[in-house]
């Protein structure tokens, strides 16, 4: 199958850290399912062209890249040096004949003890890589850490915006704990979509010392088609990990008009 001529799963995982989105947030803007993509950076599947266009954009793929990864023509003659599990399927389609045409049972028996070996320490490998890449991703939990909503600075809940417009947001949060807020975010939890407002997926926070106020604001974009609109946003560090994940974020809810 397909993904045998690039680790298109370590650019993903790039991808993630360096747009500062979750893995849902990416294959929302890949317009397909979590199992379709996660077979595809995998290598199990092949992209059909549509996907494979998405794709090129959220992960901002140049044509190199785009040819590296997803150049099936030749995928099964990579086989062998692109992914340890076609290294197995390689080797078994090697021993295939022996198996079929020997008549010595030793040789048969030898050959299935090593294909067995070779499959354990294949499954080994992988699973010892993919503990790698998986970023830690634990929520934030200090003692006496804690943020009380203060009020809406800026566009009000329900307000009526104009459709393809630029807006800012802002609201008004107090450092209620007794840790000093220092290279937090606000984390944009609401899927990207042409249909709802869009805005950055991380916006920071300055500086701020327990029991004082912060204005925190979001320049966001309208729709191009009227609706409603609602961005849920949360407190989280560089890595997008939450800081109050048992508390309610800040959200903006508009209405979009013509």
């Amino acid at each position: 199958m397909g993904g045998f001529k690039g680790n298109l799963k370590a650019k993903v995982d790039l991808v993630l850290v360096q747009r500062k989105i979750s893995q849902k947030e990416l294959i929302f803007e890949c317009s397909c399912s979590r199992s379709h993509f996660n077979k595809v950076i995998n290598g199990e599947r092949k992209a059909g062209s549509a996907l494979q266009k998405r794709m090129i954009k959220a992960l901002c793929l140049t044509e190199q890249e785009s040819a590296l990864f997803f150049n099936y023509a030749n995928a099964a003659s990579n086989i062998e040096t692109s992914e340890p599990l076609g290294r197995l399927k390689v080797a078994r389609g090697r021993f295939g004949h022996v198996f079929h045409q020997s008549k010595n049972k030793n040789i048969v028996l030898i050959i299935a003890v090593l294909l067995t070996l070779l499959f354990i320490t294949v499954l080994y490998n992988i699973a010892a890589v993919n503990e790698v890449r998986q970023p830690v991703m634990n929520n934030q939990k200090l003692e006496h850490d804690w943020s009380t909503f203060v009020k809406d600075i800026s566009i009000p809940d329900g307000t009526t915006l104009k459709v393809n417009t630029h807006y800012v947001k802002t609201w008004r949060l107090r450092n209620s704990g007794k840790h000093v807020w220092q290279g937090r975010y606000l984390k944009r939890l609401t899927a990207h979509s042409d249909l709802l407002c869009s805005s950055a997926s991380m916006v920071p926070i300055e500086v701020t010392q327990p029991g004082e106020v912060v204005d925190i604001s979001i320049k966001f974009k309208t729709p191009h088609v009227p609706g409603s609109c609602r961005l849920d946003f949360k407190m989280a560090d560089k890595f997008g990990q939450l800081y109050f994940p048992q508390l309610h974020g800040v959200y903006l809810l508009v209405n979009v008009a013509t």
